[in-house]
């Protein structure tokens, strides 16, 4: 069997909703599929770029502990 997949009613707002409340399990294999078929990807499908995105406000507890380190065994640094 043939089928042809029209793209643009994968972007619609009603087909959207559904897709976008149903299980991560629903969304994986759906995003699987339009992949291996060679389908662009609506954008609620889309993944978010793993990690920490560059030059985040906040640094990571482990950049903190690090620099503390750091500064407490830089030369003329006298304990306390």
């Amino acid at each position: 069997m043939i089928f042809t997949v029209n793209a643009a009613n994968l972007s619609q707002p009603q087909i959207v909703d559904q897709y976008a409340t149903k299980s991560k399990h629903f969304r994986t294999g759906m995003r699987f599929a339009l992949e291996a078929l060679g389908i662009d990807l609506p954008a609620p499908l889309q993944r978010k770029p793993g990690g920490r995105p560059r030059g985040s406000a906040s640094p990571s507890r482990m950049t903190l502990w690090r620099e503390q380190k750091r500064a407490q065994t830089s030369p003329g640094h006298s304990p306390a």
